[in-house]
């Protein structure tokens, strides 16, 4: 049985997360051998090219394939064969296979490899750690979320140093594998004489989402620096404009963010940011639920600050409803329970309070505690990942948002929905104390109830009609859950509940 050969010819500026790993950071050219590369990771779609050698072999067999020695055998010798000088063979397979495709690559003269670890796994693969004590001791306590299990087993070899078993026998791992002589892997990260690795953040709505790179010196045990590759359309020049726009309201208003040092890496567009220092919020609460409250005291003293120094005039007229409100329950109306009911009374409140009185007020549009830094006392709390930021927002977004991802963050991200309700439902777990957060930031800018809870139902449209145009790549859909269950619950208090009917306002 011969490996399936798929070539594939990129020109892409927002390459996938292996390309990344090249020597170039791009692969105009690329071969999958095999069945079994995930989505998450396999090169743009095929388009017909005749090509001899190529950047990037993707070798992955399915299981099938991984117990054929005949299979492993030709695809290492294809490989091997087609691979460029400074190209790089990327092996995803289970242990065994991949150990023979290991020594087989040798024997064609790729005897240099380094491994990674996919995290959560090969198929999301949200975060790409090479398998490096110091990384993988970051990427626990930095990145994203472990199964208990596997956190506990990848903590017992980083204490015995047992890296190698780990890249040998885990089955979440990648080798990159390429000629001795060839260009080290992430040399366009790295200028001049300088070398590094990197760790690849990979966003969970795939290539739309996004794609960073935390860069590591040698002996670094923390990032140097973060790279993010233009996403959405937005050149790294209006990225970096983009976070300059919110960078001194957020500080004088207590937090942390990153600041933008370059707009290119050699004639790569690229956004560069300083990191910020502190531990990830969703994995500290996860560990330890008991900083639950000093958090959440955190976040909404900075978002009450930060509110009042953005706040602008405005009001709520035509457009503005209908770019929170009216446009995204259209939208969703045909996949919600009840869809119609809700959105006539989404529109009865909207007429009612169509030309009342709403400050615009900058919005990080993606405050979940992954993006939350907390540092030791009386340091700020951190925040990344600006990106989806705006300055003529509504009120509150932010606010609901992260008090429901909070919440989510402790049970460890098993229900989102059970998370909200414990946040709004009347008796819910978190229910008081977000009453009185949500009634802290409505009486700093003087909003009814009744402007608070259209902002509530805002915040739930505006994400999950994200969520339903980006159709996540794991096809799970949190945000709808969570907007499903707002536009039918019967037990919402009143400074979040749709009235049942409103005067319009003169």
């Amino acid at each position: 049985m011969r490996p399936e050969r798929t070539p594939v010819v990129s020109p892409d500026d927002r390459p996938t997360p292996l390309e990344l790993l090249l020597p170039s950071g791009f692969s105009r050219r690329s071969l999958v051998l095999g069945s079994a590369c995930p989505p998450a990771l396999r090169p743009p779609e095929p388009q017909s090219a005749s090509v001899d050698e190529y950047e990037l072999v993707v070798v992955a067999p399915t299981r099938r394939e991984a117990d054929d020695p005949a299979w492993l055998a030709d695809a290492a010798r294809t490989a091997a064969a087609s691979l460029e000088a400074d190209g790089v063979v990327y092996v995803l397979a289970p242990p065994h296979a991949r150990r023979r495709l290991r020594r087989l690559l040798a024997s064609g003269g790729l005897r240099t490899g380094e491994a990674f670890l996919h995290i959560p796994d090969v198929t999301r693969s949200r975060a790409i750690v090479p398998v490096r004590r110091e990384l993988l001791s970051y990427a626990l306590e930095q990145l994203v979320p472990l199964k208990k299990r596997n956190r506990t087993l990848l903590s017992l070899l980083l204490r015995c140093r047992a890296e190698r078993t780990l890249a040998a026998l885990a089955s979440p791992v990648g080798v990159a594998i390429r000629r001795a002589e060839s260009r080290s892997l992430f040399d366009w990260l790295f200028t001049g004489a300088a070398t590094g690795t990197a760790v690849l953040l990979r966003s969970p709505r795939g290539l739309a989402g996004g794609v960073a790179l935390q860069l590591f010196s040698p002996s670094s045990k923390t990032p140097s620096a973060v790279a993010k590759l233009p996403v959405e359309g937005r050149s790294p020049e209006q990225l970096a404009s983009h976070l300059d726009t919110h960078a001194a309201s957020a500080a004088t208003a207590g937090a942390a963010i990153p600041r933008a040092v370059a707009t290119s890496l050699g004639s790569r567009p690229v956004l560069l940011e300083t990191p910020v220092s502190g531990a990830n919020a969703a994995l500290l609460l996860a560990r330890t639920p008991r900083r639950l409250p000093e958090i959440l005291a955190a976040l909404v003293q900075w978002l009450d600050a930060w509110q009042a120094i953005t706040a602008r005039e405005g009001a709520l007229d035509r457009d503005r409803l209908e770019q929170w409100i009216l446009a995204p329950a259209a939208r969703l109306e045909p996949r919600i329970h009840g869809g119609g009911t809700y959105r006539r009374r989404l529109e009865h409140l909207c007429e009612a309070l169509e030309g009342t009185a709403l400050p615009h007020v900058a919005v990080h549009g993606d405050l979940t505690m992954s993006n939350v830094l907390v540092a030791d006392p009386p340091a700020p709390i951190g925040i990344v990942d600006w990106e989806s930021a705006t300055t003529q927002g509504l009120p509150l977004l932010d606010l609901h948002y992260a008090v429901a991802d909070a919440a989510a963050a402790v049970r460890g991200y098993t229900d989102r929905a059970a998370a909200a309700r414990d946040c709004f439902s009347p008796g819910g777990a978190l229910a008081e104390r977000v009453k009185a957060a949500q009634a802290r930031l409505a009486h700093t800018l003087d909003l009814t109830n009744e402007v608070a809870a259209l902002c509530f139902h805002a915040c739930w449209l505006h994400h999950a009609d994200n969520e339903q145009r980006s159709l996540p790549t794991d096809g799970q859909m949190p945000f709808f859950e969570i907007l499903d269950w707002v536009a039918g619950a019967e037990e919402l208090p009143e400074e979040l509940a749709l009235p049942a009917a409103l005067e319009r306002r003169p």
